[in-house]
């Protein structure tokens, strides 16, 4: 599971949801660096949280800039229904090449 932003308002709700040994990656911090979550389900589900550094705002803006002048595009491999995440998650397991996409909206 991954946690985005301010780790506080989400660390509580991400170890209630996560299973038995599994594993939280904090992204970044939008907010400060202080956490707190009850630490019952944390020792009891024997939850992993990894913290993951994702760099200054400056190298952000300069990949953005990168991007944006070469209209680097991502590479798709396939789009699937939210109604065919189970189809979507095999593919991924069979190690896709590209990004899987799931699309949340009904198309119209």
């Amino acid at each position: 599971m991954a946690t985005l932003g301010n780790c506080s308002s989400h660390l509580a709700s991400s170890v209630r949801l996560a299973a038995v040994g599994g594993h939280i990656c904090q992204i970044g911090a939008l907010e400060g660096f202080d956490i707190s979550a009850p630490a019952m389900p944390l020792m009891l589900k024997d939850v992993t949280i990894h913290g993951i550094g994702t760099g200054s705002r400056r190298a952000l803006e300069r990949l953005v800039r990168a991007v944006d002048q070469t209209s680097l595009k991502p590479v798709i491999d396939t789009r699937y229904r939210f109604e065919d995440l189970f189809s979507a998650l095999d593919h991924l397991d069979r190690s896709a090449f590209g990004k899987i996409v799931i699309d949340l909206q009904a198309r119209g």
